[in-house]
């Protein structure tokens, strides 16, 4: 359905010839010159912006090097030469969740600048810092897990995980944010040290972070009968924040309607669409492990363009995404006792902000030009794609429905309309 209802879409007017007009290049420039242009002017490392900043920057930097920008590359390159001047130790009072998503965008932008072969514009001691945040999250902090003393270090968490347990509960061997941000990290790493710096004695340590990685995604990934692709489905049900899963019923005081297949939400799996391209920057060309990655990513696609993509209709004027990658559209995040958290089709913002583009396939940048052709908003969509509750002051850019307003959300559509599936060398 989604496929045909895009392909009108598209013939109505939406970019269905493939060619993009000269008028269209013209407000692309304006408006991302006011906004990505802007925002990374800003000291983004600090701690109320820099979990955002992760979230914004990675489709327009991957654009960029895609399309040899060099102008905006440079302009990445000198943001992050100031992180290195003046931010380090701003971002570590962010907490660890924000600092290891940063690091792995950053750590993005050293992988993109060797599948390209633009390692000179990468900032002196960029790689240096990358390298030494990936030995201290696999090898030196402790690493926090529930009704436990923390870990030695991440490696060892991970290794527990991937055993045999027991698990009091079956989400304490989830795989979260911080574990799949520092593999990804490690694999990045892998991978620009095989290609621009094969002889340097940090690729060990990059090189079993991505081995680890591999292994993750082989066990933890599920691929489907009708082709898609899911992780650690069936572990994450009796964590509080899926308990109402089951429920589309915005009430307080209702049980709980647990559903023990139940897959992680589509805003953590939209995180996938970027570290399995990691994965496959990690390993030489016909290694095993870059086959699975890019199942992985067609499976992943597959779900969400099938699955977790709404169309608009006569019940509602523009594009959701459902609460599950599995489909599923049931309550996530609820809280019982206030009748707050994210109802059907909460989780739509990630449709605007998230990583879907990095797909980079003909079907992708369809969905994302024919989104991008529906701006500016509808009122309705707009209450809809801002987060409600999210309700901490963000930078001025991104903060509530502004980037709805201002461009900066139709930039990174239009943006990532235009990228491409690319494997590296």
């Amino acid at each position: 359905m989604i496929a045909a209802i895009l392909g009108s879409l598209l013939l109505a007017g939406c970019g269905g010839s493939g060619v993009i007009s000269a008028a269209t290049n013209a407000k692309l420039d304006a408006a991302y010159a006011t906004t990505i242009s802007a925002y990374i002017a800003d000291p983004l490392w600090e701690t109320r912006d820099a979990y955002d900043a992760a979230h914004d920057l990675l489709i327009p930097l991957t654009h960029a090097f895609q399309n040899g920008e060099e102008a905006r590359i440079q302009a990445f390159a000198e943001f992050y030469a100031r992180f290195l001047n003046d931010g380090q130790a701003t971002l570590v009072q962010g907490g660890k969740l924000t600092e290891t998503q940063w690091t792995y965008v950053l750590g993005r932008f050293i992988a993109l600048a060797a599948q390209y072969g633009l390692t000179d514009r990468l900032p002196a001691g960029l790689v240096d810092y990358a390298c030494s945040q990936l030995r201290r999250f696999w090898l030196d902090d402790p690493a926090w897990q529930w009704d436990r003393a923390p870990f030695a270090n991440m490696r060892d968490r991970i290794a527990w995980k991937m055993g045999s347990g027991p698990f009091k509960f079956g989400y304490y061997k989830g795989i979260i944010d911080e574990d799949y941000f520092c593999l990804g990290l490690g694999a990045d790493l892998a991978g620009y040290l095989r290609i621009a710096a094969p002889n340097d004695e940090r690729r060990k340590l990059a090189d079993e972070v991505c081995a680890v990685f591999e292994q993750v995604v082989e066990v933890r990934g599920e691929f489907l009968p009708n082709g898609g692709w899911l992780f650690d489905k069936g572990t994450w049900h009796e964590h509080p924040v899926f308990h109402f899963a089951g429920s589309s019923r915005l009430e307080k005081g209702q049980p709980k309607a647990l559903v023990p297949d139940i897959s992680e939400d589509s805003a953590h799996h939209m995180r996938w669409a970027a570290l399995l391209h990691s994965l496959e920057m990690g390993f030489e060309p016909g290694h095993p492990a870059r086959t699975l990655a890019r199942r992985a990513l067609a499976g992943l696609e597959h779900q969400f363009l099938d699955f977790v993509v709404t169309p608009p209709s006569d019940e509602f004027p523009g594009y959701r995404a459902t609460n599950y990658i599995d489909g599923r559209n049931g309550l996530y995040r609820w809280d019982n006792d206030t009748a707050v958290g994210y109802g059907p089709h909460g989780l739509s913002y990630t449709l605007t902000e998230g990583w879907w583009p990095l797909f980079g396939t003909s079907r992708t940048r369809d969905f994302y030009k024919a989104l991008a052709g529906r701006a500016p908003f509808n009122p309705q969509v707009v209450e809809l794609y801002r987060n409600p509750l999210v309700v901490r002051t963000r930078h001025p850019l991104v903060n509530d429905t502004a980037p709805l307003i201002n461009d900066f959300r139709w930039v990174q559509l239009e943006l990532g309309s235009r990228l491409r599936s690319e494997s590296p060398p």
